[in-house]
């Protein structure tokens, strides 16, 4: 049955940035609109982003668009402390900070994405207008973000307590994995309106590999940040430093570690938006994806390429690497190795020896339609 859903994400220019909170968004917008649902999507936007190109991109994914200029403006301030503090006030903040006074129309459910607070905000105060349902959509936890659920202590206790008064607001509180889900219900024990619906992937931005069989060099390819305190990509260069083969690696994204280029390795160091990274991933045949060493999420991009028509390596690392890799296997086909030079060395020569046969793609458990009709019946128990 259609419904008539507003969708409130925080929004960054796509023609010159690029997040996974933005890509999930887009996802989802294109899961609504896909099953027929009629969607008018509340755009945050900072002070520095162009309208007219956020209207520009978004108008194809909604029946209509609102922007509205943030309050927080949290990009503009570099310190952790001020941007954790200025959560905190907003949080405690108890007047209405955003008019919606006009805002009307005949709605069925009211689906924020989080973590942005504002966005939360506004849904509540949606919520109590309007008096229909609201679902807290959760990309990325707040607490435990960056570190490792044991490694939750007093000095973020100000991030758990935000958190916990933001699942309040809802109706239902659905976490994009079922691993995120797993460790948020233990952080805060076992709340009943937890939920999760799986990540889906791109429809129009994948990679499909034209390699033809036996042609060489193979270009295996990383795209995404890699910083070392969180991605430990050390054992992926090392790997194709000893010269066990013609195949290419390349590297793009940010990352505070100084690596040099061989004959074999191509850097590029540059942060890319989501609409120019597509362009270059096209140059790969395979591709590379790794888990965070030291905290629980799961990359967004390993869920983005699902149905890529080209082999899809997950490096594994992490104390919760198998708990995640349990997870991956029931949603996707993806070829796993451990986060050591010999072993992705192994897998290397694996797929360089049989290229077609890793050349499969995801069925539609991922698809951006399914995982909507999960997340519009409220999730996964």
């Amino acid at each position: 049955m259609t419904k008539n859903i507003i969708f409130i994400s925080e929004i960054q220019n796509p023609y010159i940035s690029g997040s996974s909170t933005q890509i999930m968004s887009k996802n989802l917008l294109e899961g609504m609109t896909s099953n027929n649902h009629n969607v008018h999507f509340i755009a945050l936007v900072d002070w520095d982003n162009d309208e007219e190109e956020i209207l520009k991109y978004y108008k194809n994914y909604c029946n209509e668009i609102t922007i509205i200029k943030s309050k927080l403006q949290l990009r503009k301030y570099k310190s952790k402390y001020i941007v954790q503090m200025k959560l905190l006030e907003h949080t405690l903040m108890k007047k209405e900070y955003i008019q919606i006074n006009n805002f009307e129309g005949d709605y069925d459910l009211i689906i924020s994405h989080s973590p942005s607070i504002e966005s939360i905000k506004l849904a509540e105060k949606l919520k109590q207008k309007l008096k229909i349902p609201y679902f807290q959509y959760w990309s990325d936890p707040m607490a435990i973000s960056g570190i490792l659920p044991e490694n939750l202590n007093f000095k973020r206790s100000h991030l758990f307590y935000i958190e916990k008064e933001m699942h309040k607001k809802a109706d239902r509180v659905i976490f994009g994995t079922k691993t995120l889900y797993n460790f948020q219900k233990k952080i805060f024990n076992n709340n009943e309106n937890f939920r999760y619906v799986d990540v889906s992937y791109n429809v129009e931005e994948n990679v499909y590999s034209s390699k033809e069989i036996n042609q060489s060099p193979l270009v295996f390819g990383y795209s995404g940040q890699y910083i070392s305190s969180i991605r430990n990509i050390t054992p992926l260069y090392r790997a194709f430093l000893e010269d066990i083969s013609e195949s290419v690696l390349k590297i793009v994204g940010e990352s505070d570690l100084k690596l040099d280029e061989t004959n074999r390795i191509r850097l590029d160091n540059k942060r890319y938006s989501q609409l120019e990274i597509k362009n270059i991933e096209k140059e790969f045949d395979v591709h590379v994806m790794l888990l965070n060493e030291n905290c629980i999420q799961i990359p967004g991009k390993i869920f983005y390429n699902a149905n890529a028509k080209i082999p899809l390596i997950v490096i594994l690392d992490g104390p919760y690497k198998y708990d995640i890799k349990a997870y991956l296997e029931s949603v996707g086909t993806f070829i796993y190795c451990e986060n050591d030079s010999k072993d992705i060395a192994r897998v290397i020569k694996k797929i360089e020896e049989n290229y077609e046969h890793y050349c499969k793609c995801a069925d539609e458990i991922l698809s951006p339609s399914r995982v909507v009709n999960t997340l519009l019946s409220g999730g996964i128990n």
